[in-house]
């Protein structure tokens, strides 16, 4: 999960892109290679939104089904978030489903899975005039419907923005955000616990003065922590107790990059125990590993990215996979991106010494966001932004395989 996300300012000026429409899906398979071998194969429909699209953020899996949120600029000139609901194993995606409710824009969602429902939570931009931001969240049920009324997470007067959501324990979820009280260059880190039913509790201030940058946020089951990544002058990590308690932290890397007009998030997947975080530097994907008994990091270290890569996104089911948009042509125009794999096990080895391919079809793949798929190890859900200059549409996808071996 991002992500980006999660993750990605609502400045973002996308390339521009267009689906690739046959009746309403694509089908999109990737290059055919021994199943011992396969670092990834697809087997998937794609099901397309089209319109004018600001960003996709987040996509998450209840084991049968994903969720897939993004934003869209369509209904009275403004950003509103929608989602799609889609079969992990394949199959057309439902119709879009609107998930907020005001008239005003609403942009940067992400989603999790607690065992029982979905949460959906987004930045609201108040008087419309992007000074007064909240951080607003929707239950939807397994089966997309909404539940209940729009939860107002963070409403204060201040510009509170990036959120990122992860399930925590007993069912309960976990949101953290960057909240610009006092300045308009440096954040808060606040986190707030949700309960099950969407009833919010108390905020807490993780981390004071941090710069401005979408977050990632995972729990970690077998230390009983959350881990969340930030900006603070590069890229850093926190790890937090459910009540909120900081624990410590550590920087990841000096360098923060963008790619090429988005803000480039640092994403976070875990099998458990350990955390993969992977993030973009100087046009490459690199990642770091992050334990949490005791709490370290290793070396960041470089992915088999071309030298013009980035947006990453990571997700574990049996081993970690990591997702990015890499470009493969720059002239004669259009130029064309496409969408590269690699494969990580827990134990830190690398499986793949060079990406395997997801789809280049047919000019832009872009923002990618993954998770896991079915409850079956090497089983993603993956969507991403595809097509051709001009008009500029999502990609929903289900089925993304990945070897284990």
């Amino acid at each position: 999960m991002r992500t980006v996300l999660t993750r990605r300012s609502h400045s973002t000026k996308l390339l521009g892109a267009a689906a690739l429409l046959i009746a309403g899906c694509v089908a999109v398979v990737a290059s055919p290679q021994p199943a011992d071998a396969a670092p990834t194969s697809t087997n998937f429909t794609v099901g397309v939104d089209s319109g004018v699209f600001r960003e996709f953020d987040d996509v998450a899996s209840d084991g049968t089904k994903s969720l897939a949120v993004y934003s869209k600029h369509s209904v009275n000139d403004r950003d509103h978030v929608w989602a799609v609901l889609m079969n992990a194993d394949g199959g057309a995606p439902s119709n879009p489903i609107r998930i907020d409710s005001h008239a005003t824009n609403a942009y940067e969602p992400h989603v999790a899975w607690n065992g029982t429902s979905f949460l959906v939570v987004w930045t609201h931009d108040f008087n419309d005039r992007g000074t007064d931001l909240d951080i607003r969240g929707q239950l939807v049920t397994a089966s997309g419907a909404l539940i209940g009324g729009e939860i107002p997470i963070e409403t204060s007067a201040a510009k509170s923005q990036y959120p990122a959501v992860a399930a925590g324990p007993d069912g309960t979820f976990e949101v953290a955000y960057n909240d610009s009280t006092t300045s308009a260059t440096t954040a808060n880190l606040r986190v707030v616990p949700l309960s099950a039913g969407g009833t919010v509790g108390s905020k807490t201030t993780l981390r004071t003065g941090i710069g401005f940058a979408a977050n990632d946020l995972v729990w970690v089951s077998a230390a009983q922590r959350f881990v969340v990544t930030y900006a603070s002058s590069g890229r850093a990590f926190a790890v937090f107790t459910a009540a909120g308690a900081f624990q410590g932290g550590q920087v990841i890397s000096d360098y923060e990059s963008t790619f090429p007009d988005w803000p480039s998030p640092t994403a976070l997947a875990t099998d458990g125990s350990r955390v993969l975080a992977v993030f973009p530097t100087f046009g490459q994907v690199s990642a770091t590993w992050i334990d949490l008994q005791p709490i370290s990091r290793s070396d960041p270290f470089t992915l088999p990215s071309s030298s013009v890569s980035g947006l990453p996104d990571v997700a574990f089911n049996g081993v970690f996979l990591v997702v990015w948009a890499e470009e493969t042509q720059t002239v004669p125009k259009p130029e064309k991106w496409a969408l590269k794999a690699a494969r990580l096990k827990s134990n830190g080895t690398q499986l793949d010494t060079t990406s395997s391919l997801i789809t280049d079809n047919p000019n832009l793949n872009l923002i990618p966001a993954l998770s896991r798929g079915t409850s079956t190890a090497g089983s993603f859900t993956l969507a991403w932004q595809n097509g051709n200059p001009g008009d500029q549409a999502i990609v929903f996808t289900a089925g993304v395989k990945a070897s284990t071996k």
